[in-house]
């Protein structure tokens, strides 16, 4: 790098940022150094409250201990950076958190992007925050990585401390629990289990809203802990499970259902239906087309944009990864449930680069979607 590009205002760089639209160029940007780092971070807020990024996709590389690559599915390229960040399956990946549980079932939040960047390589290190352990018995130590089925943050904990709420699902109950980790919590609140098991959660205006197995929506109050039914189940046409998303253009509730099917070990997504909650009826209502929006699915917190703001992402698709479902492994195929899905014409798409695809059939880690986010 010219040693003078270190030196520019940074209102000429906030400049340079805001034609920015790709995930990827804005990364290759704060990677240069560490003003322009700094620029990257202090612009950051302004660039959520612009519009959602679609996230990457993150998978771990067979090559090199404790690294992974980004894949942009929108730019079809492998981004020439690595995170180091551990090689185990991650329950959560939310606000631009990853978030594993450990030996001990203490939860752990690892931001992969930080101030100091370093080598040729870009390979960025790690912003770390641990958490209380959860209550698991012995029997799931070796499976440690799978006690938690999904993990979701309110806000992210650096930017929005005060905001910030971890849920967690229980792998072993399908039981929600939540902790601040701001606040310095020294226990987490498990929610009564008055319901099914739960598959996903999200956020808005300070309730949790979840959905489980038997795709029933819910309501939890945090403060008085209080619960609400709010939509009445669905019968099920084969093996699914089912992910939440709020759709904040809309003020929507959105339940994705993914079908699967396994054949000698080896699975396989067969179709997705989508739902919207209508809450004069309590009932879900499918709907046939997502029109401009892209949704990203997995073991992240499900993820809308709108896709005419990002050149090469794909409207009325659902993106989805190889992630938990409870009844299968990785083995011997590893995680090759992965692709794209147009709604309204029931079809697979393959947008995906085959750089991507070798990555997949040599890792033994599920990828996840991930959304970077920077920090001091």
């Amino acid at each position: 790098m010219n040693p003078g590009w270190a030196g520019l205002p940074k209102d000429l760089l906030g400049l340079v940022l805001e034609g920015l639209v790709s995930s990827s160029d804005y990364l290759r940007f704060s990677v240069v150094c560490k003003s322009w780092f700094s620029v990257a971070k202090d612009n950051q807020r302004q660039r959520i409250s612009r519009f959602q990024q679609p996230p990457m996709l993150l998978i771990s590389s067979a090559d090199e201990e404790n690294s992974w690559n980004l894949y942009n599915v929108v730019d079809d390229k492998v981004l020439d950076m690595q995170l180091r960040v551990p090689n185990r399956r991650f329950c959560g990946s939310s606000k631009g958190w990853l978030i594993f549980v450990d030996e001990s079932f203490a939860v752990t939040l690892l931001n992969p992007f930080c101030s100091n960047v370093r080598g040729k390589k870009k390979k960025t290190n790690v912003t770390i925050i641990r958490l209380p352990p959860l209550h698991g018995k012995k029997v799931w130590i070796k499976r440690c990585d799978y006690y938690v089925f999904k993990a979701i943050l309110s806000a992210d904990p650096i930017l929005d401390p005060k905001d910030c709420i971890l849920t967690v699902i229980n792998a072993e109950y399908g039981r929600l629990a939540f902790i601040r980790p701001s606040s310095r919590d020294k226990r987490w609140t498990y929610v009564d289990r008055k319901w099914g098991l739960i598959e996903e959660v999200v956020y808005s205006e300070g309730k949790i809203y979840a959905v489980d197995n038997n795709s029933q929506l819910f309501s939890f109050d945090i403060n008085s802990l209080s619960k609400l039914e709010l939509g009445q189940g669905l019968s099920s046409d084969g093996f699914s499970k089912r992910y939440l998303v709020f759709n904040s253009n809309k003020k929507q509730f959105w339940m994705v259902q993914r079908y699967i099917h396994y054949q000698k070990d080896k699975r396989e997504t067969t179709k997705f239906k989508v739902f919207k909650m209508n809450f004069d009826e309590h009932e879900w209502i499918e709907i046939e087309t997502l029109d401009d929006v892209a949704v990203f699915v997995g073991d992240n917190s499900s993820v809308s944009v709108a896709a005419s703001d990002f050149p090469g992402c794909r409207s009325n698709c659902i993106y989805f990864s190889h992630d938990e479902d409870t009844c299968g492994t990785l083995e011997p195929y590893g995680p090759n449930d992965c692709g794209v899905y147009e709604i309204t014409s029931h079809r697979f798409l393959q947008p995906y680069l085959d750089d991507s695809k070798k990555l997949l059939k040599l890792t033994r880690q599920p990828p996840i979607w991930f959304v970077p986010s920077f920090q001091l």
